[in-house]
């Protein structure tokens, strides 16, 4: 049987749904699990595993019953695509909702991933889907194991607020060329109704063990308002 050949007849069986929906499970599950794993030591929504869990099983089991319906009803096979064509549109906009939230871009590709598991396996794509989530699995656990993107932890975003009154031109460049090797100004914004201005900052430490005593000295500058300082890659052509 060639892996692109869906196990569903049109009118599938109980057992033919069973299979999908009980491989999707097992699958869905198991991804849920990995992504709490590898995800568990940084900042983790704890809401993520259990989404990633039941989507693939939901979307599965609404294309399975799409077919159903339309078989039943004595829908040809186009309209039983048009049909989950309809459920592949509302799951793009649930993408897009999803995103309103402060979630991610992995977070969203994780989503985005669950969708497409279980559409493949709604559709009766068992081996082609199997394929595609060892594929996957595997390369997104390596990347997670390895660090990848492998992260420069003496960069920095640094965030300054001053006083409308503080000219910020330079205001601190003796400061950052005496603890940063580069540093770059690269937005300024106005906050506190326009009283206030936040200035940030890319910035690469010589020594992040020093990080507190060039807040110190930034603080006696600016008036002791708020300096944040915190780790980040950033574009590293910051001369």
């Amino acid at each position: 049987m060639s892996i692109l050949e869906p196990v569903l007849s049109y009118s599938p069986t109980l057992k033919e749904v069973l299979l999908c929906i009980g491989i999707c499970s097992v699958l869905s599950i198991a991804f849920g699990f990995i992504y709490y794993f590898l995800n568990k030591n940084k900042r983790l929504y704890q809401d993520m595993p259990i989404s990633l869990i039941l989507i693939p099983i939901i979307v599965c089991f609404l294309n399975l019953l799409l077919n159903v319906i339309f078989v039943k009803f004595n829908g040809t096979e186009l309209d039983t695509f048009y049909g989950r064509f309809i459920v592949a549109i509302v799951s793009v906009f649930f993408i897009l909702r999803f995103r309103s939230q402060q979630r991610t871009f992995e977070d969203l590709t994780c989503l985005l991933f669950a969708i497409v598991l279980g559409f493949v396996f709604g559709f009766g794509y068992i081996y082609a889907g199997l394929i595609f989530y060892g594929a996957i699995v595997l390369f997104y656990t390596v990347l997670k194991l390895v660090g990848f993107p492998f992260e420069n932890k003496k960069t920095f975003s640094l965030k300054i607020t001053i006083p409308e009154d503080l000219n910020y031109e330079g205001v601190f460049d003796d400061i950052l060329c005496e603890y940063c090797h580069k540093s770059k100004l690269f937005r300024i914004k106005s906050s506190d109704m326009g009283t206030m201005f936040v200035v940030e900052y890319n910035i690469v430490m010589k020594n992040q063990k020093l990080i507190k005593e060039m807040v110190d000295k930034i603080r006696t500058r600016n008036g002791n308002l708020n300096v944040i300082v915190t780790v980040g890659l950033f574009n590293q052509d910051t001369k």
